[in-house]
């Protein structure tokens, strides 16, 4: 059971992309590629199997980017809640204040999970801040795509910072269809 002084933000780095080098579109609706699709569906499988800890999903918030919002929309969908797009979490965003204001969110909100989702440079700003901030730190200092850091909170201060690897690069393998009847 998690006490009411305590709050969990799954901080999620946006799955893989497309190749940002040779996309000639605005960078901010490069969408994920096929792998970075399957990623979503597993993150959301994953949580909402009860592979994070700090109970319901309270809120779920993303970068304005389309990889980003697709990362976790699935899993909004699947909760019945609305992606709430913020721009510090989009990429170039200053990590310190993604990080005091997702400890704000969560804070402000009913106890339970805040999932979050940004991109590579914010969340490795935010890695650098860990070290500082007095929490366990869990696993290597670092965010794949489609990886996870789960950061528990009591009473509004950082205590532990977890990482979650991705789930499986693989793209889904087609299945085939069922037989009918049988």
């Amino acid at each position: 059971m998690v006490s009411n002084d305590e709050r969990t933000i799954l901080l999620v780095r946006h799955g893989a992309t497309l190749d940002r080098a040779t996309w000639n579109e605005d960078d901010s609706v490069r969408p994920l590629d096929a792998v970075g699709f399957a990623q979503a569906e597993a993150l959301a499988d994953r949580i909402l199997a009860g592979g994070a800890a700090g109970g319901p999903i309270v809120a779920v918030v993303s970068s304005p980017a389309l990889r980003c919002r697709q990362t976790v929309g699935r899993l909004a969908e699947r909760v019945g809640l609305t992606v709430q797009l913020i721009e510090m979490l989009a990429e170039g965003a200053e990590a310190c204040q993604a990080l005091s204001g997702l400890i704000s969110m969560a804070c402000s909100t009913d106890p339970g999970v805040l999932v979050a989702c940004s991109h590579g440079d914010v969340i490795d700003g935010v890695l650098e801040e860990l070290p500082d901030s007095g929490a366990q730190i869990d696993g290597m200092l670092m965010a794949p795509k489609g990886s996870t850091w789960e950061l528990t909170l009591h009473e509004g201060r950082l205590v532990r910072a977890r990482y979650v690897a991705p789930p499986s690069r693989q793209s889904p393998s087609p299945q085939p269809p069922s037989p009918q009847g049988r």
